[in-house]
């Protein structure tokens, strides 16, 4: 065979198949020389960076994207502000540290990205509970709030600035060659603050599933660039250990956020098979008998917070448990509405509410005393606010720590350590304008503002030591805010929340609105009240009312709604129902027997056992120390 010409090689060589198998080739022999690993190692290394850039984006969008500002505080506080402190600290040591030694930026890039998106979301988290303080604060509309939370974030801004400006520019090299050493210490314990947060709240939706995954994958590739980029004796061991550390943190967090996930996905699925609480309302048949399929239905609030698992806080006293008995009329079921003065000397009676009085802080003690001894079980707290200039449209001297509910709660849980002692929660008392709740300039109700104002009065109460908070403004929502934030605060499980969900504008408020000096001065509560005729809203607001996390269920007022009462008793039936016999009732009742027309005592007794017929298993009554007398036990 005759051996190839040089054309023949030539034309060999330009054959575009033999060409491209020769590069093939050339380049698999240069990844045998180099390694594929440690070019792999090298791309993945360079992607870190670039993805770094904006890893925490989606978390910055978790918190921001939620239409009601409710759910976007809600977000915000699920995130634990110490771990994404610890890790922002870390972050910038990082880039301090390569910066004065000035490493490459690819070595602290990383560092860089992350602690910028940090700030911000540190500043958000800030923001948002400033939002939430200024939220529970009372009416004003958004622009004042938006300026007064940014306003808040002036000292956090300033120390975080003031933090990076020490460590980048004024930090002596020695004391950030230190700090280097204990950024990766610092790094793998700021995955634990967010880790015990999630598992308190018993969620993780507040995290975004992107940013805890792309930090799970960060981790396993740092671990395996780490691996790569020393030879086995000069491999550094204590870099290794800890990007392994922060691989299993980071497990861990992603864990966590799957597990409750689906936690939330089977429960929600459970709920809507039994019942769907949320799309549909309950319906009556012509009877207005309730399916008892409601009974069953596990009720979650859109957060995924599982509300109605909460029973504890029913049950908590040795009262409530017999709240939650089947039980005849005694001194147990009765609750007596203690009116508490800002002015700690006095002692005045109310007019149209006969042998009620007003007292102050140094009053209180001997008075209930007196009653403790006859049996006095429970009380329930209204605050009146009567000093010059106290009252404002925030209705901030609701949960005033010094103000008369919080001290009388402290006051009274120090001398009556078993005394039930419950707490009206509304801002009538407390605001200029004598509304239930925070205003719109037009002067309408801002159901939102309210609700979250609403929940911070009640954490604060039970936080003072409060039995039970009774929400009884009749705001849409109210109740499931006041539940979360008591879950929040981890006090649902020995408070009770006893919701006035069925309570009925109307004329027999007046002799209170003399006591606690309610009265609106302008308009009426008929928007949020429900009307005298509405039987039909009483039952949805019940429902809705248990559905959101109520333990317990006031119908308010009790002896003109005894068919109130009575479906209250059916559809609420596992629950405690409250009748509130109230000022008005109890101010008829006295004027008839001062006319002759009646026997006090015989007309109470007759007018509390209908309450009890009716399916009451316990009455707030200002006939209390009467009933103190005449009961046995």
């Amino acid at each position: 065979m005759k051996p190839p010409g040089i054309l023949d090689i030539i034309r060999l060589l330009f054959n575009p198949n033999v060409s491209k198998m020769m590069i093939l080739q050339v380049a698999y022999g240069q990844l045998k020389i180099i390694g594929l690993a440690k070019i792999l190692s090298a791309v993945l290394g360079s992607l870190i960076v670039g993805v770094s850039s904006v890893i925490k984006v989606p978390q910055i969008k978790k918190i921001v994207k939620p239409e009601l500002l409710s759910n976007r505080i809600q977000v915000a506080q699920g995130l634990s502000l110490e771990g994404i402190s610890l890790e922002t600290l870390s972050n910038w040591i990082h880039v301090a540290y390569n910066s004065q030694n000035n490493n490459p930026f690819r070595n602290y890039g990383e560092s860089l990205f992350v602690g910028v998106q940090n700030i911000a979301i540190i500043l958000l988290i800030e923001y948002y509970n400033a939002r939430s303080r200024l939220g529970a604060a009372g009416p004003g509309d958004d622009d004042t709030k938006i300026r007064q939370a940014l306003q808040e974030l002036v000292r956090p801004a300033a120390a975080i600035a003031g933090t990076i400006v020490f460590l980048t520019k004024l930090a002596p090299e020695r004391l950030i060659s230190t700090l280097q050493i204990a950024s990766i210490p610092i790094s793998i314990v700021s995955k634990l603050p967010q880790i015990r947060q999630n598992h308190r709240l018993q969620r993780a939706s507040h995290l975004s599933e992107i940013t805890v995954g792309a930090n799970l994958v960060g981790s396993l590739i740092r671990v395996f660039t780490t691996v790569q980029d020393f030879d086995k004796l000069g491999r550094d061991k204590v870099l290794l250990a800890g990007y392994g550390s922060s691989l299993v943190l980071n497990s861990v967090l992603a864990g966590q956020v799957w597990y409750y996930g689906q936690r939330e996905k089977e429960e929600k699925e459970k709920k809507d098979s039994l019942y769907p609480a949320y799309s549909h309302p309950p319906q009556f048949d012509s009877h207005h008998s309730f399916s008892p399929m409601v009974h069953k239905a596990e009720f979650l609030a859109p957060t995924g917070t599982n509300i109605s698992s909460v029973l504890q806080g029913g049950y908590n006293h040795p009262l409530s448990r017999e709240w939650q008995s089947e039980r005849q009329l005694s001194k147990n079921m009765f609750i007596f509405p203690l009116f508490i003065s800002d002015d700690p000397d006095e002692e005045s009676d109310i007019a149209s509410l006969p042998n009620i009085k007003r007292r102050g802080l140094n009053k209180v003690v001997p008075y209930v005393a007196s009653l403790v001894e006859k049996g006095l079980r429970a009380v329930i707290l209204f605050g009146v606010p009567l000093k010059e200039g106290v009252k404002d449209g925030l209705g901030t001297a609701a949960d005033d720590p010094d103000g008369p509910v919080i001290a009388g709660i402290k006051l009274l849980r120090q001398n009556f350590p078993d005394l039930f002692i419950m707490c009206d929660v509304c801002l009538c008392e407390y605001t200029d304008h004598g509304h239930c709740g925070v205003l719109n300039e037009d002067g309408s109700l801002n159901r939102e503002k309210s609700s979250l104002r609403l929940g911070a009065v009640a954490v604060n109460y039970a936080r003072a030591g409060a039995n039970s908070v009774a929400p009884s403004d009749m705001v849409d929502g109210r109740v499931r805010d006041i539940k979360l934030g008591l879950i929040e605060a981890g006090l649902a499980h020995k408070c009770l929340l006893m919701a006035y969900s069925a309570k009925f504008s109307g004329g027999l408020y007046g002799p209170f609105r003399d006591a606690a000096g309610s009265a609106p001065s302008h308009g009426d509560r008929k928007c949020y009240q429900l009307p005298p005729t509405g039987s039909g809203l009483a039952r949805r607001a019940l429902t809705r009312d248990i559905s959101e996390g109520a333990d317990a269920v006031i119908v308010k007022p009790s002896t003109f709604y005894l068919d109130i009462l009575s479906d209250a008793a059916r559809l609420c039936k596992d629950y405690p129902i409250c009748a509130y016999h109230v000022s008005g009732e109890y101010a008829m009742l006295h004027a008839a027997a001062e006319k002759g027309v009646v026997d006090l005592k015989q007309i109470a007794f007759e007018s509390h056992n209908g309450l009890l017929r009716a399916g009451a298993r316990l009455i707030i009554s200002y006939f209390t120390p009467e009933f103190l007398e005449w009961l046995a036990v």
